[in-house]
């Protein structure tokens, strides 16, 4: 038996305690249970919780802990690798502790201090607790709201698009550099409108959208840094990256955004061969394809699910098809005339409403007829629709529902769901309602999901939570 760090121990000089074994599994069990985590681990906390019961049973150490753990037979845990505990059925797929930590932090929905990062790590998690630093840089999608305050990317509503203005604004100083702090107060409007709260916030998210193109240095003392601008790179090279970070686990879509097909994130696989041997399977099958058989293709190259989401956001040859499969627009016979039969049948749908935004899933109801043909073998869908609609630049595409749209120059200035729920607020409930009453709207529309969106929690910055009430934040 395994007991210390390169120390074994012969099975008969041991007398395990059966008894405390059960009762440290249950714990186990109970925290897999309750927080909804893959594993823990047995190094940190979970040795400390109950050493002193374990040093009186002369169990001296998280190695022999786990060696006793793996002799007591369990129905439910698994003990493959130190110091991994493990639900059974689970021990094939065991993620990363940073990629536990981040979506720990996308589940806040907010602002989370480090300590209660290092909280959740150590008292949760079971992580040694120095071992937290070296996890911390590693979380993708995650940025600094303050010093010592990280948010997920998640929890924003930020696209890349609507940095302009401060971009823009970075490009006129020519090169001359500009301090985080001044740069967020020169476009203090900008950034209340979008939520960004702190100038270290807007530094992470130039920074993501921007990677090398604004090169920041960060101050000796922690505190905020400056920008430079490398004129060598123009507005145009940089404007088409995609602006948001693909689920990190889950094998569904990513949510549609804007009207515009992504141009430059596709081009980073641009002769790539995982992207090609994509293509070509997807054509040569000439229908939808599951994601989940796709991510089997790309992980056997060694890339992750992210990777397959940059691959896919190239709309010129890839189309969602249903919230899990994809087709090519190869596969679907598309052309000019069929793209502006459906754009023409939007327009009358928002004419005949009478709205600001539309939904596919009422034109396929009402209009599947009217839709143009699609390649023999292949059938409409509304989630296809909508990809179709958003693809070009007439209609922006909406939501993680993949069901909304409105038109790309709307007179009220929508281009996102924020947008739209501050749009309702205003004109259907005069710019305040009751919380309750504002989610069940918004749930119905298909604009809000489960989770409550980051506008009627009260992180848009332009509406007010008091108690029950949600009200635009410049109507007392």
């Amino acid at each position: 038996m395994l007991w210390g760090q390169g120390t074994f121990i012969h099975r008969e000089l041991v007398t395990v305690p059966i008894y405390l074994m059960h009762e440290i599994q249950e714990d186990i069990l109970a925290t897999l249970n309750l927080n909804d985590i893959p594993y823990v681990c047995l190094n940190g906390f979970f040795f400390e919780k109950y050493k002193t019961r374990l040093s009186a049973e002369n169990i001296p150490n998280p190695p022999a802990l786990y060696s006793c753990l793996r002799s007591v037979k369990s129905t439910t845990l698994s003990f493959a690798e130190y110091p991994y505990c493990l639900k059974k059925g689970r021990e094939a797929v065991r993620p990363p502790i940073h990629l536990i930590l981040e979506d720990y932090l996308a589940k806040q929905c907010g602002p989370v201090s480090r300590k209660q990062l290092k909280n959740f790590a150590d008292t949760v998690l079971g992580v040694e607790k120095t071992q937290l630093g070296s996890y911390i840089g590693k979380m993708p999608n995650v940025l600094r709201f303050e010093a010592s305050v990280f948010i997920h990317f998640k929890a924003l509503s930020v696209e890349k698009r609507h940095l302009a203005p401060i971009v823009d604004n970075l490009l006129e100083l020519k090169g001359s550099p500009i301090t985080a702090r001044k740069l967020y107060l020169q476009n203090m409007s900008v950034c209340q409108n979008l939520g960004i709260s702190t100038p270290m916030l807007l530094s992470g998210l130039i920074q993501y959208f921007y990677p090398g193109d604004f090169p920041f240095t960060s101050l000796s003392n922690g505190s905020l840094g400056s920008f430079k601008p490398r004129l060598a790179r123009s507005a145009k090279k940089t404007a088409g990256r995609s602006g948001k970070p693909a689920a990190a686990r889950s094998v569904k879509p990513p949510a549609a955004r804007s009207g515009k097909p992504a141009a430059a994130r596709p081009a980073r696989t641009e002769g790539c061969p995982a992207k090609k041997q994509i293509l070509a399977y997807l054509v040569d099958r000439g229908k939808p394809c599951s994601t989940r058989s796709l991510l089997d293709m790309v992980r056997g190259k060694g890339h992750s699910l992210d990777y397959l989401y940059i691959i896919l956001a190239d709309k010129e040859k890839f189309l969602w098809y249903t919230t899990e499969a994809v087709v090519t627009r190869q596969a679907l016979d598309w052309t000019d005339e069929k793209q502006a039969a459906i754009e023409q049948l939007a327009s009358s749908h928002l004419e005949k409403s009478g709205g600001v935004f539309g939904l596919c899933s009422e034109i396929y109801r009402d209009g599947l007829s009217q839709l143009p043909e699609l390649a023999q073998h292949i059938s409409w869908t509304s989630v296809l629709l909508q990809e179709l609609l958003g693809s070009q630049s007439r209609y922006l595409a909406l939501g993680r529902s993949r069901d909304i749209y409105v038109s790309a120059s709307n007179s009220h200035g929508i281009a996102n769901l924020n947008d739209l729920s501050l749009y309702l607020l205003q004109t259907d409930y005069g710019g305040a309602a009751a919380r309750a009453l504002f989610n069940s709207r918004l749930r119905s529309l298909g604009i809000m999901r489960r989770k409550l969106s980051t506008f009627v929690s009260g992180k848009d910055k332009r509406v007010v939570i008091d108690g029950d009430i949600i009200r635009i934040a410049d109507r007392e």
